[in-house]
């Protein structure tokens, strides 16, 4: 593990508790700065690291409430989610993961075919895989996902407040984000285009790793994906990455013949990811564009993609089903447990990249069973009782998608 950051640490977590050792080096050096929104979302990915309970106790500021002027929309609602200052997140993460891996310092090095080697000034450990945490560390080209975009940091003091309150203002040049706390302490972003002038300003123009994972070296966190920071998703996503990373590292170890599934699932996931936060991304700036007709948003609210908006009718009981246009079945990397292995898949243009399961029933089977039969209602009175409802509702969502289609009448 090379790096000290959220990603860093919650993949050596992971790992420690899949099974493996693993030595942290530069954990102490990196220190975060700045408080970042974390919104409800973030709570099922700290459970997988078995980090909900201390998250929870560790009483971060809520959000009271959240008043958004959005181009032409003004909006003032309850708030949800928390405040949460990076460092104490790093701080948590740190004390979770610090009594179980190696802590060393010095470089680590490619020694070929066995792997990478850490020499540091205790000891010399050899290493299976690399995780690269920290864009600055990696070695990896980047592609823009976005306009070149630049943040403006600052912080103050103020006086108490009665209620913790997040604002977000649009404007024609970009947009700001104020969060002021109980205590008094002002945190404000700005965003506009262009490349950072002063100690002040940060690159945060989103991107993602041309090659997020290699031969033995995966990139997480920043050093894999960077979002827009309208998603409000970025600390979820580092740690989704990190996740995913220690599975696939554990599958490679451990499962040998499934290394290439695993590979492949941890790129097409860090695609699939991108694709998805480029389209919701560029909904959010096209709501603006309306109020804000300058380059700002316009360069923001295309998604490059042709436009695809679900079917709003019901899917038909009585027709036949057929496989739509465009939707091929096949086999793609899934998970599996704690493991990676190939299975059946399907594709469409309209999904983000492939689908194996629709809840907790398999998308291809799924499809199969629908188009080989007479109707939906005539697949549906021959399902048990216990999965009927949950069928129904994947061949709706598989409809809406466009992955099934129907006879004409």
């Amino acid at each position: 593990m090379v790096g000290g950051g959220l990603a860093a640490l919650a993949t050596a977590l992971h790992l420690r508790r899949l099974g493996h050792r693993v030595a942290l080096v530069g954990g102490r050096s990196r220190r975060s700065g700045g408080v970042v929104s974390a919104t409800p979302t973030i709570v099922p990915v700290l459970a997988a690291l078995g980090l909900e309970r201390a998250f929870l106790e560790a009483s971060f500021p809520s959000v009271d409430r959240v008043d958004v002027r959005w181009g032409a929309m003004r909006r003032r609602d309850a708030g949800t989610g928390w405040l949460v200052p990076l460092e104490a997140m790093r701080r948590l993460l740190w004390d979770a993961a610090s009594g179980e891996v190696l802590e060393l310092d010095g470089g680590v090095r490619d020694d070929g075919a066995d792997g990478w080697r850490v020499e540091s000034s205790a000891r010399s450990v050899r290493a299976s895989w690399r995780v690269l945490a920290h864009a600055d560390d990696a070695a990896s080209a980047y592609r823009p996902l976005g306009p070149p975009t630049v943040c403006r940091v600052r912080a103050a003091t103020g006086a108490a407040r009665a209620d913790t309150a997040v604002r977000v203002r649009s404007h024609s040049a970009g947009w700001r984000w104020t969060a002021a706390t109980r205590d008094g302490s002002i945190h404000a972003l700005s965003f506009r285009d262009g490349a950072p002038t002063g100690p002040e300003e940060l690159d945060v123009t989103p991107r993602i790793a041309v090659a997020p994972i290699g031969e033995r070296s995966v990139s997480v966190g920043s050093a894999c994906m960077r979002l827009d920071p309208l998603s409000s998703q970025g600390t979820q996503q580092a740690l989704a990455t990190a996740l995913r990373a220690a599975t696939v590292i554990h599958t490679a170890v451990r499962h040998p013949g499934d290394v290439e599934a695993a590979r492949a699932f941890y790129d097409q996931a860090a695609r699939s990811a991108a694709r998805e936060h480029v389209r919701k991304r560029a909904a959010h700036h096209r709501r603006a564009l309306t109020h804000h007709p300058t380059a700002f948003w316009r360069d923001r609210a295309d998604d490059g993609e042709p436009a695809f908006t679900p079917r709003t009718d019901s899917v038909p009981l009585e027709r036949h089903l057929k496989i739509g246009r465009g939707t091929t079945l096949g086999r793609a990397p899934r998970l599996d447990g704690a493991r990676i292995r190939w299975g059946s898949a399907l594709h469409h243009p309209a999904l983000a990249g492939p689908v194996a399961y629709v809840g907790e029933l398999e998308a291809s089977d799924v499809v199969r069973e629908v188009a080989a039969s007479p109707s939906l209602a005539w697949v549906l009175a021959r399902t048990p009782t216990p999965i009927r409802a949950a069928k129904a509702a994947a061949v709706d969502w598989l409809w809406r998608q466009g992955v099934l289609d129907a006879d004409a009448d």
